[in-house]
């Protein structure tokens, strides 16, 4: 595991207007920061509204070690769920597009609306309370017609990140 100090180090011993040492492309250590204080803070593109053009198509992103579902709700909402069952942790959608009217995961048949709540949990107690087993979503937000999503628990602020290339945006969109 690379500490602090190698990578301050690693960060220093760079030559202005070279490329990164090669580390920085291969090292896991740095790949696991980069995901932490980068991919998982930042909104990050992964898609067009046309992908998904009617209720219960969907897509799924990788990013990191994170696999996301991007829906098309009944509502015409989009919604991004992580690609993870509740119950046990199987992957619910195993194809990497497609459509569904629900989704359903293959292990215990668990299935869940397209907005992500509990639909149905197949041999729970009675003291089972579907509200609080609702998959696990992640920010999302539309501009333009171009999906974003924010993996942090509390985003940055979407306008204050589009803001650079708003204009540009609006300009060819």
């Amino acid at each position: 595991m690379m500490n602090n100090n190698e990578l301050k180090t690693l960060i220093r011993s760079q030559k202005p207007n070279h490329t990164l040492d090669q580390k920085f492309y291969t090292d896991d250590d740095i790949f696991e920061l980069d995901l932490k204080n980068i991919f998982s803070k930042q909104w990050v593109f992964v898609g067009h509204v046309t992908r998904i053009p009617n209720q219960g198509d969907y897509f799924l992103f990788e990013i990191g070690n994170e696999s996301i579902i991007l829906i098309r709700g009944k509502d015409n909402n989009i919604y991004a769920h992580y690609n993870v069952c509740r119950h046990r942790g199987s992957k619910i959608c195993l194809e990497d597009c497609g459509n569904a009217k629900l989704l359903i995961c293959p292990y215990h048949a668990w299935s869940y609306n397209l907005d992500g709540s509990i639909r149905s949990a197949r041999l729970m107690n009675n003291d089972f309370d579907p509200k609080d087993w609702k998959l696990n979503s992640c920010n999302v937000n539309i501009f333009e017609g171009l999906i974003f999503i924010n993996l942090s628990d509390n985003p940055s602020s979407f306008d204050e990140f589009i803001f650079p290339t708003k204009n540009f945006i609006e300009l060819h969109g």
